[in-house]
C-alpha cells in the first residue's frame, strides 16, 4: 500500500503553482514504478545464493573452481575414459573439435579429411570405453569415428540407413551407442533417438515429432543414467525414457528444478547434471531413485568468473564440472 502525504497549506500564488506541477511529478512517479514492476517480472531467472528460494543449500551447491581454456563457442564436451583427455565442440573459428588435457594445455584437434571451416560443424561428442570419437557433424549430416590417438577412421550409421541428420551422441558403459536425430523437411519428419551397436546394427529406436508428453522436439543432447534410463535435451525441456524407449516422466521447465531450454546433460556417480540455456544457470538431480529429486544449482547471468552466458555442454569427472561457456567463449570448471 502506497501512503501519500498531506501537503501543508501554503498562501497564494505557491499553491496555483502546486496544483500545475504535482501532477506531473504523480504521473512520473507511477510510470517509474511500472518500469521497476517490468524489470522485476522480466528479470525472473533463478540466481545463486538464494537457498530458501530455491531449496537447497549453497553448501551443496557446486563451487567455481577455475577457467581451463577459451574456446571460440563452445558447444559440446566429452572426456576420455580416463580423464585425461578433455574434447570440445567449437561452433566458431575452425569448426572442429579441440582437444585439451586435464590442466587446459591444448593438444590439438579433431577435424574429418576434405573439409573446411565452412562445410563441418560438430554437435555431439561421445568417447567410447576403447577412447574412440564419436563426433556428430551438423552440416556433414554424419557421425564421425576418430582413433584415440586423433587420426580420423571412418563415419558411422545405422546399416542400411540412407541420409540422416544426427545431433547428439552419447555411449553407454556396455559401448551401446546412442544417436539423437532432427530432420525436419518437408515430407522427412524424424525427431527421433536411435539405440545402436558398435558395428551400425539397430536395436531400436523412439520418438516422434509432436506436442504430447513422450514425443520429441529437435532433441539434442544424451545422457544415460546408471537405471539405463535414456534421458534426452530438446527444446521443450528434459525428458526422460526407459532402456526399452518407453517414457517415463520430464524434468519441468519452470521452478528451481526445472530446464527451460537445455543445452546440455551428464551422467555421473548416480546424478545427472543439466545446463540451462536461457537460465544461464547449470542443475544437480539425483537419479538414483524412480523419480529424480533436485539437489542444487549453480552459475548466474554475467561475465565474470562463476558466471554464464548461455551454458552447453556439461561434462563430469569424479568432483570436477566442466562447463561450455558458449557466449563467454571459454570452458569453466566447478568443484562439487
Amino acid at each position: 500500500m502506497t501512503y501519500i502525504e498531506q501537503q501543508p497549506q501554503i498562501p497564494d500564488p505557491g499553491r496555483k503553482r502546486l496544483y500545475t506541477v504535482a501532477p506531473v511529478l504523480l504521473a512520473l512517479f507511477l510510470a517509474s514504478l511500472g518500469l521497476f514492476t517490468l524489470l522485476m517480472r522480466w528479470d525472473r531467472a533463478p540466481r545463486a545464493g538464494l537457498p530458501e528460494v530455491l531449496g537447497s543449500s549453497t553448501k551443496s551447491a557446486p563451487t567455481f573452481d577455475r577457467t581451463l581454456a577459451a574456446v571460440d563457442r563452445p558447444l559440446a564436451m566429452a572426456l576420455s575414459p580416463d580423464g585425461s583427455r578433455l574434447y570440445v565442440a567449437e561452433g566458431a573459428g575452425s569448426y572442429a573439435v579441440k582437444v585439451f588435457d586435464a590442466k587446459g594445455a591444448a593438444l590439438g584437434e579433431l577435424a574429418p579429411p576434405h573439409t573446411t571451416e565452412g562445410t563441418r560443424q560438430p554437435m555431439g561428442i561421445a568417447v567410447a570405453p576403447d577412447g574412440s570419437v564419436y563426433v556428430a557433424d551438423r552440416r556433414l549430416n554424419q557421425v564421425l569415428i576418430f582413433n584415440a590417438d586423433g587420426t580420423y577412421r571412418d563415419t558411422f550409421r545405422p546399416a542400411g540407413f540412407g541420409q540422416w541428420s544426427p545431433l547428439g551422441v552419447a555411449i553407454d558403459s556396455d559401448g551401446q551407442i546412442y544417436v539423437s536425430e532432427a530432420t525436419d523437411t518437408p515430407g522427412a519428419e524424424r525427431h527421433r533417438v536411435y539405440v545402436l551397436r558398435p558395428d551400425g546394427t539397430l536395436i531400436r529406436w523412439f520418438g516422434q515429432k509432436g506436442a504430447a508428453a513422450g514425443d520429441l522436439m529437435f532433441p539434442s543432447d544424451l545422457a544415460i543414467d546408471g537405471k539405463g534410463r535414456i534421458w534426452v535435451a530438446d527444446i521443450t525441456g528434459v525428458k526422460v525414457f526407459g532402456s526399452d524407449g518407453v517414457y517415463l516422466f520430464r524434468l519441468g521447465s519452470e521452478g528451481a528444478s526445472g530446464v527451460a531450454l537445455p543445452g546440455g546433460l551428464a551422467y555421473s556417480d548416480g546424478k545427472i547434471y543439466a545446463t540451462d540455456t536461457v537460465s544461464h544457470r547449470a542443475i544437480v538431480v539425483d537419479a538414483t531413485a524412480d523419480t529424480p529429486e533436485f539437489k542444487a544449482q549453480f552459475g548466474e547471468a554475467g561475465f565474470g568468473k562463476g558466471q554464464l552466458r548461455y551454458p552447453a555442454g556439461i561434462v563430469v569427472s569424479g568432483s570436477r564440472i566442466y562447463i561450455a561457456n558458449r557466449e563467454n567463449g571459454r570452458i569453466d570448471t566447478w568443484t562439487q
